[in-house]
């Protein structure tokens, strides 16, 4: 388990979805012992569920997907490519290769760099734009400098 952070309209939709699902959640029973049980959210409810409320099958979410992916017109897209165009999106906006790593849960850098390093060209351009905007400005000092003697032995 790693924590990410999640911004601020990503947990909006999330909570919008939490307080839905206790809804849902309350409207299913199972039995137990014989005896109807309704299913109530816990904080440690996941986010998707199976109809139990306990973690979501991989096979049954594999199924949904292929279903979603040809409705949205994007049907050889796998669920793994979106992880790519993160790593790509990050990597394209200047961040770190240890903050995308984090991200991606790689334990070492040097996976990331080795997944990704083809990205990294279009930041070298970027960077020599700036070093050259850096170097050829005309800086005024906005102080006087002040030359301090050597000492002397």
């Amino acid at each position: 388990m790693r924590w990410l952070s999640v911004d601020s309209a990503t947990m909006d939709v999330l909570s919008d979805w939490k307080k839905l699902q206790a809804r849902m959640m309350h409207l299913i029973c199972n039995e137990a012992g014989g005896m109807p049980v309704t299913l109530a959210q816990k904080p440690d409810t996941p986010v998707c569920v199976c109809d139990s409320s306990t973690w979501l099958d991989p096979n049954h979410f594999a199924r949904w997907w292929r279903s979603y992916r040809v409705s949205i017109g994007f049907s050889d897209l796998l669920i793994h490519e979106l992880r790519h165009t993160s790593a790509s999106l990050l990597i394209g906006h200047g961040y770190d290769i240890k903050t995308v790593a984090h991200r991606l849960g790689h334990s070492k850098e040097t996976l990331t760099l080795s997944q990704y390093a083809h990205l990294l060209p279009a930041n070298d351009e970027r960077a020599a734009d700036l070093m050259g905007s850096i170097l050829g400005a005309s800086v005024e000092p906005e102080a006087p400098v002040l030359r301090m003697p050597a000492k002397t032995a």
